[in-house]
């Protein structure tokens, strides 16, 4: 039974109609979120991984952005599988999705991404200094050593990680996994 017809069925109003709606809405947001979390954490991990194997600095803007291209452009496949399974739900095939989910996802990746991280390297010295010294005071042994280039590359990577969530459920509802279109004679 369509999402239309049960309420036609069932003489439902359309104030409830709206309602649901509105829940079912509420609700794909809420998992972009926690699907955008998981992939945050990953892609943060992986980041981080990267900086301490290629001891990479916070002054190597250029370098910090390579790492973060590889490690965003790693978490988009994972990305691609769980927001089309569990988000938006869609059966459709791969490669029709998957195209427009690559061109979206990597101008996140490769133009929003970049640009913000070198904007807030550039700009968020204070709130990565803030941050460092609210961390450390708490003394917890495991962060403690952490230095201020570790706050503000992780300071830089959440700007930019939250830009690009904006902008790909944007576009991803938009272009990717979008309900198909309802013949009007029921095809």
């Amino acid at each position: 039974m369509g999402f239309f017809s049960y309420f036609y069925r069932y003489r439902l109003p359309y104030s409830s109609m709206k309602k649901t709606l509105a829940r079912t809405a509420k609700h794909r947001v809420s998992l972009f979120a926690y699907v955008g979390i998981i992939n945050t954490l990953i892609d943060i991990v992986l980041l981080n991984i990267l900086r301490v194997i290629t001891h990479t600095q916070t002054t190597q803007t250029v370098r910090l952005i390579t790492l973060n291209l590889i490690s965003a452009s790693a978490t988009a496949l994972l990305s691609f599988y769980l927001n089309r399974r569990y988000v938006f739900k869609s059966h459709d095939t791969h490669n029709r999705m998957f195209i427009p989910f690559l061109l979206i996802t990597l101008s996140s990746i490769f133009i929003l991404q970049s640009a913000v991280i070198a904007l807030a390297l550039h700009y968020f010295d204070s709130l990565a200094t803030v941050v460092m010294d609210i961390v450390q005071s708490l003394n917890i042994p495991v962060i403690q050593n952490f230095t201020f280039n570790f706050y503000e590359a992780n300071i830089a990577k959440v700007v930019s990680t939250l830009a690009s969530m904006v902008w790909n459920y944007t576009w991803y509802k938009k272009f990717v996994f979008r309900k198909p279109l309802k013949q009007p004679n029921g095809k």
